[in-house]
């Protein structure tokens, strides 16, 4: 069996272009994907600390910091959800 034809690849493949795509929709708002993953999971589960958000998004803490911090000054996340997630 030839490499293209393995149903990892193709699901690897499918999976890149579908990013790719996504990722050119996106820029026209100015966000990336992951950004936009991370907004609609704080939106889907209110309460949310970073770590726990870290977690669901498979991320570094660390990262997941930067990334809200980004938001924050793009205002897409306010500066109260900001510190709140920050003290839980």
């Amino acid at each position: 069996m030839k490499i293209n034809d393995s149903l990892g690849y193709m699901l690897c493949r499918t999976a890149r272009k579908i990013h790719q795509q996504l990722t050119q929709k996106f820029q026209a708002y100015d966000i990336t994907l992951e950004q936009w993953v991370a907004l609609k999971t704080v939106e889907e589960n209110n309460g949310l600390s970073q770590k726990q958000l870290a977690l669901l998004l498979e991320k570094d803490q660390n990262n997941v910091t930067a990334m809200l911090g980004r938001l924050e000054k793009k205002q897409l996340l306010t500066e109260k959800e900001y510190r709140e997630m920050r003290e839980r």
